[in-house]
């Protein structure tokens, strides 16, 4: 009885390792089908463009901390030309600037108001100075 499940388990280790050669032959093929799809000559340009990116991409760094940098800087500014003056705090007394219909209010200035909506906070600022530099000035 012993030779008997021995045998049989021989016969399905013989079985998995059949399956294992065969799967690697697959595995195989697949890694010929990919290195025929490199080297198709339509495919050496979308090479060239990425190794292009690879190589551009610390001058590409460099430039988003420049302009990180001046936006920065820039937002800083408006924000303390444009933004609200410390406690200052317009929009929860008269609500949000697009509403007002009284411009004569000595209180509610629609200027300020605008000023603490978009200058309010240095991310709203550094914000607000980005939209401008893409030209979109609408609300």
């Amino acid at each position: 009885a012993g030779r008997l499940l021995e045998s049989s388990h021989d016969a399905g280790l013989a079985k998995v390792a059949r399956v294992a050669v065969m799967l690697r032959g697959l595995r195989l093929i697949r890694v010929v089908r990919l290195v025929k799809l490199v080297t198709n000559p339509l495919l050496k340009d979308l090479a060239n463009m990425l190794v292009g990116l690879v190589i551009g991409i610390p001058s590409l760094l460099w430039v988003m901390i420049f302009f990180v940098l001046i936006l920065f800087m820039i937002g800083l500014t408006f924000r303390f030309m444009f933004g609200p003056d410390p406690g200052q705090n317009l929009i929860s007394i008269c609500g949000r600037p697009d509403d007002i219909t009284d411009f004569s209010d000595p209180v509610c200035k629609v200027a300020w108001m605008y000023g603490e909506e978009f200058f309010g906070t240095l991310p709203a600022a550094m914000f607000t100075t980005f939209r401008f530099m893409l030209g979109d000035y609408s609300t």
